[in-house]
């Protein structure tokens, strides 16, 4: 799966930006209310993001203990001490699902995309209704809102999907169960891939 690019972020913001000024022509031209979301659609866009937030979070948590018990089984090996299977697999971390994490980057990228096709729309629609109306209109406040929202949402979709890579030290493995985009190249870290 390929990673987030800004470029295209903001490409496709731009291109939704200047949709937004068309429509909300369109609207003011047959005495229409202008096209932003409604005010209660910020508890849905916050749900998600919380959502997918936690999401990432816990699997943050899973490598931060895989990190964890690497380093402590180095620190055994390097020190002479005796291995023992059980003493070896008893302070390993508990595997996640590796669909969860799979699932977790997909909805991590989606609401980045999703902010930015939000963020462009609803910012073409405000500077239509300032050019238009100035900045005392409900609607140009609605579209602030919805901006300032859609920028929180492609931010932690960016965090997540860093939450969601494959430390290095898991792709060199051999028989490690994650494979990475542009591993075969070198191209730069990877995810982890489903089962």
């Amino acid at each position: 799966m390929s990673q987030l690019r800004p470029k295209i972020l903001a490409i496709l913001a731009l291109a939704l930006a200047v949709l937004g000024v068309v429509a909300d022509r369109l609207t003011q031209t047959n005495g229409l209310a202008a096209p932003v979301l409604h005010s209660t659609s910020l508890i849905t866009l916050g749900a998600v993001t919380v959502v997918v937030f936690l999401l990432g979070l816990r699997v943050r948590a899973y490598q931060r203990q895989r990190e964890q018990w690497r380093e402590q089984e180095r620190r055994r090996r390097a020190s002479g001490a005796r291995e023992g299977h059980a003493a070896s697999l008893a302070g390993e971390p508990v595997e996640i699902s590796p669909v969860l994490a799979a699932r977790t980057l997909v909805l991590a990228q989606a609401i980045a995309y999703a902010g930015a096709v939000i963020f462009g729309w609803h910012a073409g629609v405000a500077i239509d209704l300032l050019l238009a109306a100035g900045p005392g209109s409900n609607s140009v406040t609605l579209s602030l809102m919805m901006m300032g929202a859609s920028v929180v949402m492609t931010v932690v979709g960016w965090v997540v999907e860093l939450f969601c890579r494959v430390p290095p030290d898991d792709q060199a493995g051999a028989g490690s169960e994650a494979t990475t985009e542009g591993e075969a190249d070198g191209n730069g870290p990877g995810y982890a891939a489903e089962r």
